[in-house]
């Protein structure tokens, strides 16, 4: 850390984290440290660190002299080294300094002084040094050489040279960028240069089509902005907030220069996939870092459907998000374990095809509504898993009380999307179902369900989504027979019956027996893993196999598959007298099923469901409708939680607002201590689990409109 104070010192500081660890660890309590101490060392202090000048006039000889120069200090950075190998970069200081106009004019003739920035650096060196002069070797009364005395550590600061920007063009913020290798510049005059922090040389779009290095390299530049007070950028740099004379605040975006991506000019193929490259590198620095990339999708503006295609296919590539799940269940591919766990890279993957293609609340394209199924079937895999592991054996185990209110969303969840994906099969196969299966094409059947808009297909051909709904079969089974014993037990209470009633309502109020679902799933994946077998895929055509279904397309290689579950697996010929069908239409009650309601899924593109949408509110990690006709509220168990859980309610202050994802527009509850319905273990739970919407983006406070 660098300070410096008024009498022009410049101070360096080391900042050390102690942690108190204990020499023999307790293995039957939990790790529980101390919290660390910081312990601060001044190292060093460098005098006369003010901004200097160079002045050779009136010295004999032409020898030069640093004159002070009277100036203000109004940025001071840390710079560290940086992570590209080869660049040389050391630690260094960075002050940025800014000389006052002359406000009393001595000499009419001369016009008055505008104000202009220096910037002055300072490199840090550690140097290991013997603090003995050579010299001493020579006394010969001495029993050891110099050499022979261990050395000491020497900082030391090396001034570079000032540099200073033109007249009235003061530096109004300094920000490091791309793990510092880049220096943002944001001028008074309204001009924003980027910088090589090791060359100093301003990055300008340059037209190579070859190799890419940045948005400012491949054609993103920042328009001449007006004068401003104070300039700031997002946290990739694409968006600069300008805060104006009057202290409003003013966006201004990066602008493409190389004409426009939401066409296919064959002219400019060249300069849009170097545009999409260098939008995916920025958007992997992002993923890196934790940093939010909202605004790198805010520029990009409207895409063709082929660089929507490009640029997620550059994305899976950039982060090596690996979505095949093998062939086989012999324990060895565990990929579809690691991709439901902490799988950040897939999230935004997803995350980013579901926004390209998101038009509303409910209106999304093919490739964005598979995301959206992909996302929620993701979470809502890892809520029931997770919960059905934190009962152990759940054979022997039933369903916790304290955890019904914290499932019984997801199970209607569950039970409503089986209806609704066998509706979809359904309407598909209803297509097909008067013409031979020989005469389906592959371009025929992909114009189909592209036209109907409905990814069901696709999403039995997908090997994760596939084995995540798999997974549902147990703990669905679990909680059905839980629920079934105490709704059904005389002797339990009117209280357990109350609170376990909506997790038997969730599963007995769909027209379909989850496990026709569960045998639908099962024969999908001996089709699908079938295919891959007859073609010998590896394990990398068959990721590139799951790429392209969720961007929307059926691959050759598993068009037996496709056809065979939109024909004869929905549909066959009507048995004989005795006989019992085999097809799903056999088994199910199909007019049940086409009519029953699923729009608060919120998967279905009509304008009965926008007009639904308009006036409900659904919670998108509860799953529940909260605001509108028919809002669900969770029922409570013991007096205590009852009254803690009622202690807000009766606050008039307290304005209801509702969460809202800054990027995908979902909503769900504010929770909070004490808010009604919602026992304490509940709020803690919800405060892990739903701390990021479903796509993986931050919440935001909005409002809550009357439904």
């Amino acid at each position: 850390m660098a300070t410096y104070d008024v009498s022009h010192r410049l101070y360096l500081y080391r900042i050390e984290a102690v942690w108190t660890i204990p020499q023999q660890l307790d293995r039957t309590h939990l790790k529980v440290y101390e919290k660390p101490e910081l312990q601060v060392t001044e190292i060093m202090t460098e005098d006369n660190c003010h901004p200097a000048m160079i002045d050779s006039s009136g010295l004999p000889g032409g020898s030069e002299s640093k004159v002070p120069v009277s100036a203000q200090l109004t940025h001071l950075d840390f710079l560290p080294i940086t992570p590209e190998e080869g660049d040389g970069s050391v630690p260094t200081i960075q002050a940025i300094f800014v000389t006052p106009p002359n406000i009393v004019t001595v000499d009419q003739t001369h016009p008055q002084s505008s104000p202009s920035s220096i910037v002055a650096k300072w490199e840090v060196h550690q140097t290991e040094q013997n603090q003995l002069h050579a010299s001493l070797d020579k006394v010969t009364s001495k029993k050891k050489s110099v050499g022979s005395v261990p050395a000491r550590t020497i900082w030391q600061l090396r001034r570079q040279a000032d540099t200073m920007t033109q007249m009235n063009q003061v530096i109004l913020s300094c920000i490091p960028l791309w793990y510092s290798m880049i220096l943002a510049f944001c001028y008074s005059d309204g001009t924003v240069e980027l910088k090589k922090r090791k060359t100093q040389e301003t990055i300008t779009p340059d037209y190579n089509t070859e190799a890419v290095s940045s948005m400012a390299q491949a054609g993103f530049t920042f328009p001449t902005l007006d004068s401003s007070l104070n300039v700031a950028l997002s946290p990739n740099h694409c968006i600069a907030a300008c805060m104006q004379q009057d202290g409003k605040i003013k966006l201004h975006p990066t602008q493409y220069n190389y004409g426009s991506l939401a066409i296919d000019d064959k002219d400019q193929s060249q300069s849009a996939s170097a545009a999409l490259a260098a939008l995916v590198l920025q958007h992997t620095t992002a993923a890196n870092q934790y940093f939010c990339s909202d605004d790198i999708f805010s520029v990009m503006g409207p895409l063709s459907e082929e660089h929507k295609r490009d640029f997620i296919i550059l994305m899976f590539q950039a982060l090596n998000v690996k979505i095949d799940c093998g062939i086989v269940d012999d324990g060895n591919n565990q990929n579809h374990l690691i991709l439901l766990g902490r799988s950040p890279f897939f999230v935004k993957t997803l995350s980013a095809l579901h926004l390209l293609g998101l038009q509303g609340s409910v209106d999304r394209s093919l490739t964005s509504k598979m995301a959206w199924m992909v996302l929620n079937i993701k979470y809502v895999t890892q809520i029931i898993t997770t919960i059905a592991r934190m009962h152990g054996n759940i054979d022997k185990n039933a369903v916790r009380a304290e955890v019904v209110p914290q499932i019984a969303g997801i199970c209607r969840w569950i039970m409503h999307f089986m209806v609704f994906l066998i509706d979809e099969m359904i309407q598909i196969g209803q297509e097909f179902q008067r013409m031979p299966a020989s005469s389906i094409t592959p371009q025929l059947l992909q114009e189909k369900f592209a036209a109907m808009n409905k990814p069901a297909l696709l999403l039995l051909l997908s090997s994760f989504p596939r084995m995540m709904m798999k997974l549902w079969a147990s703990p669905i089974q679990w909680v059905q027979r839980t629920a079934y014993g105490y709704i059904q037990n005389s002797n339990a209470s009117p209280e357990m019956r109350k609170l376990y009633f909506p997790l038997h309502q969730a599963l007995t109020e769909v027209p379909l027996d989850w496990r026709h679902f569960e045998a639908l799933i099962s024969e999908a994946q001996h089709l699908v893993r079938s295919c891959y077998k007859q073609a010998n895929a590896s394990a990398d055509d068959r990721d590139a196999v799951e790429r392209e279904l969720l961007l929307g397309r059926i691959p050759p290689i598993l068009f037996p598959a496709a056809r065979r579950l939109v024909t004869d697996t929905l549909f066959a010929e009507p048995p004989s007298q005795g006989a019992q069908g085999t097809c799903l239409a056999d088994k199910v009650d199909m007019a049940k099923i086409l009519f029953f309601d699923s729009t608060w899924l919120g998967l279905t593109t009509s304008k009965r469901a926008a007009h639904w949408f308009d006036s409900h509110v659904v919670d998108v990690c509860q799953k529940m409708v909260i605001r509108g006709t028919g809002a669900h509220t969770h029922s409570l168990v013991g007096r205590s939680d009852s009254i803690q859980s009622g202690a807000l309610a009766e606050d008039p202050k307290r304005k209801r607002q509702v969460r809202k994802c800054v990027r995908c527009g979902a909503y769900m509850e504010d929770v909070m201590l004490g808010l009604p319905g919602y026992a304490q273990a509940h709020v803690s739970w919800l405060m892990g689990v739903a701390k990021h919407c479903v796509c993986g983006n931050s919440w935001m406070l909005a409002p809550e409109t009357k439904k």
